[in-house]
């Protein structure tokens, strides 16, 4: 079940309940719910033994705060404590770019056991993995080959590609016109490298 948010629908409870011979059901959500919402959809599924939570998330803190904009880290982590304490299945669903790829060996350190499948995005191009600096691209791959999990070797292998000039310029006008229209959030939580490589005045 995906969205927009799922959460959100007001239908979501009868739309499981047509379903309840079925195995497993993921609910995909961003948690871009109140906490009262929440608890209160929480509550009515934790006899629903073929339902999960799948959660999208692929960095923590700032990071997830910039590119998850209008949802709190500390939020997410008071939802997930509802559903451990509820005893509620979940688990992550990551989708990596360059703006969320530099935390996630932090996320993935947090929630390994959790996090079960990931994407790579190549569209927009300018968003791919590998649109980074040398130094940073660097450290992310020595971050991520320290991690254990299936799949690693294809995200270091797609860090390696050499991005375009157009794809540089294209991630800084972004990031501009991304920050413009939502002035709290802080693009220097980013490397000084990867701001430089882009020159992007901050």
């Amino acid at each position: 079940v995906t969205g927009g948010e799922p959460l959100l629908n007001n239908s979501l409870l009868e739309i499981l309940d047509c379903f309840t011979t079925v195995p497993d059901i993921k609910v995909f959500t961003g948690l871009g719910v109140s906490a009262n919402r929440f608890s209160k959809i929480v509550a009515q599924l934790k006899d629903r033994s073929n339902i999960r939570i799948a959660i999208s998330a692929e960095a923590t803190e700032k990071f997830y705060e910039f590119n998850r904009y209008g949802v709190k880290w500390n939020d997410v982590l008071s939802k997930i404590e509802v559903l451990e304490k509820n005893n509620i299945k979940f688990e992550f669903h990551s989708t990596l770019s360059n703006l969320t790829v530099l935390d996630f060996a932090n996320f993935y350190k947090m929630f390994n056991s959790r996090v079960r499948e990931f994407d790579l995005v190549y569209q927009p191009d300018f968003m791919a993995v590998y649109v980074l600096d040398n130094k940073t691209k660097d450290t992310v791959i020595e971050q991520i080959d320290n991690l254990d999990f299936n799949g690693k070797a294809h995200i270091i292998e797609s860090l390696t590609a050499e991005p375009t000039d157009k794809q540089r310029s294209n991630i800084r006008e972004f990031l501009k016109e991304f920050t413009r229209r939502r002035p709290d959030l802080d693009v220097t939580i980013y490397p000084k490298e990867f701001l430089d490589w882009m020159d992007y005045v901050v």
